[in-house]
């Protein structure tokens, strides 16, 4: 059987320090006791470690961390940062820099590991003098808010120990955990391994869809922006691992259009315990493909239909959000969206949005609540179509320079058939779109790029973009040579 091997990087409190035995009491020995067989855990903490490389003990000099590069991880965890803490370590820029670069040189591996970075426990004082030189504040003030910053940057899973301890009564001396400590340490990190709590939920207009080429009627099929990422989350995601919940936030009629929407939704495995039906009729939307396969929309809604109410949800940390287009910005739906998106970021999920602009909606109004969105949003996806409606220029770098990146660090540009640009952080590339697959329809083709990125989200667990848009792109081509809205019920992502 294969193992997952997971490398537990950090200091005196990783190692196990002031534990009578730490080979059995220490957080990672615990840990290997919960995951079980199919997980091999290993303890790489080195006592008086620091991030920083010119600290009084820099981890990186140690063999440990040879080591543990040269064991090639499936999952590292990296608590570092309290013996930063001392005045003659910490420096707060170089701390960042040196810490990103410590985390690079995990992501850089051949494994490609899901890197998690862990925020230290507190440092309690006992008495007024600071254990080891040890300070409270600079961990609460300056190394705590870097390594969150540092995981947002990067896109990687953050598990904040902050408030797992209200006071020293699980630590030896006001820095190092006892048994119990320990423990609770190696329980708080087990519960963001393990997938089978991890939700993925999307947020959007549901319709039926009528396509119709050369004036004649060619399919009638449940659609919507994140309706359609969704259902083929349903044929990946659902199919192939049970345990992911999937559930769609929409708002549809008690109509026989909602029975068919119900029903679909339930044979592609996606929830509908976060729909609310109400009484009128659904919407349906007319798609006209033109010579270039591409749609224009029509729709014809229910003025009717009551205000809708969000359903109550709950989050937690590795879940994914990905909301998007009118149904975002609409001022019927749009504050009910925002405090969902609010709760999941609280909790810890990554939020996804795609922009999905349309041109028949008025830009200049509609750009404040566009950035409202953004800025509420790990990741932002937009096509150069969107960006030049948006901001009259389809220059991506420009405009992530200018308008993304003060909201959101990672942003990625879809150019249709020609090339996928993604900026990041330090971080920028072209994509070009594979051009073998026959055209039929381009309906869904952005919507199931969405989806393709939150699978590899899911799968992978961390922002490897050479691995992710080659995902997306295969969803994305798996469409457009459909009249199809979602990729086909057997397609595999590999």
């Amino acid at each position: 059987m294969d193992m997952t091997r997971v490398a537990c990087i950090g200091d005196s409190i990783t190692w196990g320090f002031t534990l009578l035995n730490p080979w059995k009491q220490s957080y990672p020995a615990l840990l290997q006791e919960m995951l079980g067989e199919g997980y091999e855990v290993h303890n790489y903490g080195f006592n008086d470690a620091s991030a920083r490389f010119d600290a009084d003990t820099p981890y990186v000099t140690k063999r440990v961390y040879r080591h543990s590069l040269e064991w090639n991880p499936d999952i590292v965890l990296i608590m570092l940062g309290s013996n930063d803490t001392k005045k003659r370590n910490w420096e707060p820029e170089i701390f960042r820099k040196d810490y990103g670069k410590l985390v690079d040189s995990y992501l850089q591996l051949p494994s490609k590991p899901r890197v998690i970075l862990v925020a230290p426990i507190r440092i309690f004082l006992i008495g007024k003098i600071p254990l080891m030189g040890l300070y409270p504040e600079t961990m609460e003030e300056g190394v705590r808010p870097a390594i969150r910053e540092i995981a947002a940057e990067k896109g990687l899973q953050l598990i904040d120990l902050r408030d797992l301890f209200t006071d020293s009564s699980y630590m030896m001396d006001g820095v190092h955990p006892q048994r119990t400590g320990a423990r609770m340490i190696a329980e708080t990190i087990y519960s963001q391994l393990k997938p089978n709590n991890m939700t993925i939920t999307g947020i959007g207009e549901t319709v039926l869809d009528l396509i119709f080429q050369n004036m004649q009627p060619q399919a009638a099929v449940p659609g919507g922006s994140t309706f359609n990422a969704m259902i083929s989350l349903g044929r990946t995601i659902g199919r192939d691992n049970p345990e992911i919940d999937l559930r769609m936030v929409s708002q549809i009629g008690d109509d026989p259009v909602g029975d068919i929407v119900f029903a679909f939704m339930k044979e592609n495995k996606v929830s509908t315990t976060a729909m609310v039906r109400s009484k009128g009729q659904s919407t349906v939307s007319m798609a006209m493909l033109d010579e270039n396969r591409n749609a224009k929309y029509e729709f014809f809604r229910d003025l009717n239909l009551p205000d809708f109410e969000a359903p109550d949800l709950e989050f937690g940390p590795g879940d994914v959000v990905l909301f998007g287009s009118f149904f975002a910005i609409n001022p019927e739906t749009r504050e009910q969206t925002r405090s969902i998106i609010r709760k999941a970021k609280a909790a810890g999920a990554t939020v996804y949005y795609d922009i999905n602009f349309r041109k028949s909606h008025d830009a200049k109004t509609s750009l404040p609540l566009i950035e409202e969105n953004i800025a509420l949003s790990d990741i932002v996806r937009g096509s150069s179509e969107d960006i030049e409606a948006l901001y009259g220029s389809d220059n991506a770098a420009e405009v992530y320079a200018k308008h993304i990146a003060p909201l959101c660090k990672n942003f990625i540009c879809t150019k249709g058939a020609r090339e996928t640009e993604v900026f990041s952080p330090g971080f920028r590339n072209s994509y070009p779109v594979p051009q073998e697959t026959p055209v039929v329809s381009t309906i869904g083709a952005g919507d199931n790029f969405n989806a393709g990125t939150v699978y590899a989200l899911t799968k992978y667990k961390k922002l490897d973009w050479d691995t992710i848009v080659p995902i997306a792109h295969s969803f994305s081509a798996n469409v457009v040579a459909s009249m199809f809205n979602y990729v086909d019920a057997d397609f595999k992502a590999e």
